[in-house]
């Protein structure tokens, strides 16, 4: 064994040792949240994004700049979505509101997860993302109750309420208020997708493009709903659209498998 590999080993078995004895649930450096003792011990977690954790943390606290931060708690939150880590990220959420004034930040901190949405179809992750949601854009809209984008993003954390219809109400009252606000047709456009009215997706998907023709996430779920009203031909000429001019690696990733399971 060569001695770079003796080193790997040992510092492997020294981490996830200081990992052991630390609390359960959330492992904490000054309170400051790394990684969950279980991500590690089950694997959940590669070793690559325990890195890359550790790298954007750091990076995080060593910024006080809220557009900075927001940048690197958007990229610890890409980890922590995929092994389903919610309130390790709402502590990144948190400190962006805590440590600034105004309103703003409480989009940001809103956005966080808002975005998430579009990163993972488990439900139960689904659920506690939209708790945040409210949460956060609840607050921004306390003291701007107009916003219509804000308006178009809080409706979608009633999706998996018991009051789930509210999500469409709102939305449609956004549009009503602006037929071409691009967030609220955006999403009556997957609520539509997922309640299996896959005309009305299309169309609602089209127009989102018909505003913004590099809305990415558009094209692809543009592509998912014609796949599903047997249109293999479309489906594959907006998949290619994503593949060829998005710099969204997820979602070429996404869309790789998606075109996989045509052929």
């Amino acid at each position: 064994m060569i001695k770079s590999q003796v080193i790997v080993i040992v510092l492997s078995i020294f981490f996830v040792s200081v990992l052991f004895m630390l609390p359960k649930s959330i492992v904490s450096n000054s309170n400051k949240t790394v990684v969950s003792k279980e991500a590690v011990v089950n694997n959940s977690i590669s070793e690559a994004d325990i890195k890359k954790i550790i790298i954007e943390r750091n990076n995080f606290y060593q910024h006080t700049d809220i557009k900075k931060r927001y940048i690197f708690a958007n990229s610890l939150a890409k980890i922590f979505i995929k092994s389903g880590f919610i309130d390790s990220i709402d502590v990144y959420a948190g400190e962006i509101a805590l440590s600034q004034t105004g309103n703003y930040k409480w989009i940001l901190a809103g956005d966080l997860f808002y975005n998430l949405l579009d990163e993972t179809e488990n439900e139960l992750y689904i659920q506690k993302i939209n708790e945040y949601i409210l949460k956060y854009y609840s607050e921004y809209l306390k003291n701007d109750t107009a916003n219509a984008e804000i308006k178009a993003k809080i409706a979608m954390s009633y999706t998996t309420s018991s009051t789930p219809m509210q999500a469409v109400m709102i939305l449609r009252n956004v549009l009503n208020n602006n037929p071409n606000q691009a967030t609220a047709i955006y999403n009556l456009g997957k609520l539509s997708l997922k309640s299996g009215q896959y005309d009305k997706a299309i169309q609602r998907f089209k127009d989102v493009i018909a505003l913004n023709d590099t809305n990415w996430y558009a094209h692809y779920y543009l592509g998912v709903s014609y796949l599903l009203t047997s249109n293999k031909n479309e489906a594959l000429s907006e998949f290619d659209k994503v593949i060829n001019y998005s710099n969204n690696k997820d979602l070429i990733s996404k869309t790789k498998k998606s075109i996989n399971n045509i052929n």
